[in-house]
C-alpha cells in the first residue's frame, strides 16, 4: 500500500499522538521497521530541544525509568 497515506484523527501539533499515528503509518503501509526507525529520528529530535534541566526531569520520570530498568540500562534500587 505505497504511498497512500492513512489518516489521522485530528492531527495536532501539541499532541505527541500525532507522531506516534504518523510512525506507525509509515510502518504500515511501507516496512513495519520504520516506525521504529520514525520513533527514534523524532524522539532524537525532541531530545536535542530540550535543556540540561529538562533532559535531567525527563530521566526522573517514573514511565522513562520504567523503561531503562526493564532493559538493564539502570538499576533503581
Amino acid at each position: 500500500m505505497t504511498g497512500q497515506a492513512l489518516p489521522l484523527e485530528n492531527p495536532a501539533p501539541h499532541d505527541v499522538e500525532t507522531y506516534i499515528s504518523a510512525a506507525e503509518a509509515h510502518g504500515s503501509f511501507d516496512d513495519p521497521d520504520h516506525e521504529v526507525g520514525d520513533l527514534q529520528q523524532l524522539l532524537r529530535a525532541a531530545f536535542g530541544m530540550l535543556t540540561i534541566e529538562q533532559r535531567t526531569l525527563y530521566f526522573l520520570n517514573p514511565d522513562v525509568r520504567a523503561v531503562l530498568v526493564s532493559a538493564n540500562v539502570i538499576n533503581d534500587e
